[in-house]
């Protein structure tokens, strides 16, 4: 039994992330073969838009 279940982990790895931190037990689920996978089929010219440091 789950306390969270997070669909999609896009943005929901961020979730995971603090979630971790916590007590709860969680599931993260995701329909693609990898992490972003939605992303990466839908924008050929996706890139990082934060400046570098």
């Amino acid at each position: 039994m789950y306390d969270v279940i997070v669909m999609g982990t896009g943005q929901g790895l961020s979730i995971g992330y603090y979630l971790k931190q916590t007590n709860h037990n969680f599931i993260l689920l995701e329909k693609g073969n990898e992490v972003g996978d939605s992303w990466k089929k839908r924008y050929d010219s996706l890139t990082l838009f934060t400046p570098r440091l």
